[in-house]
């Protein structure tokens, strides 16, 4: 926001920090608010546009790609099967589901780490 020259950059970083928490919801209500101030703050169609549009692009940067490689390494599950968790579970269970599938991912894992006749699986699950 600082580099967009949109005013109170802090403001609006930390307002999307903590929606951020919040699934689904957290976006849309960030999309909607900072597209608000960027209509308010910039007279150029472009350049108001372009607030949201950065937002968009950040938030798919780390929803699809440094939250799944840094959960990845660190709980040592592929990143593919992270992010194809949250899809399945989101899908079957809504939000709840979205929150609580790389818990259960890591149960399944650690459930085939422990079972010898299920190595196969978790040598899958596993980076």
């Amino acid at each position: 926001m600082l580099l967009l020259g949109v005013p109170n950059p802090v403001l609006w970083g930390v307002m999307v920090g903590v929606f951020n928490f919040v699934p689904y919801l957290g976006d849309i209500a960030s999309f909607s608010i900072l597209s608000l101030v960027g209509l308010l703050c910039f007279d150029d169609l472009w350049r108001s546009l372009l607030v949201p549009g950065v937002f968009c692009l950040l938030t798919a940067a780390e929803g699809y790609l440094i939250t799944p490689l840094l959960i990845g390494r660190r709980q040592r599950l592929n990143p593919v099967v992270i992010v194809l968790s949250v899809l399945f579970w989101g899908w079957m269970w809504g939000v709840l589901g979205a929150l609580l599938a790389v818990p259960i991912l890591i149960a399944i894992k650690t459930l085939c780490d422990r079972v010898e006749t299920l190595r196969v699986l978790a040598d899958f699950l596993g980076d």
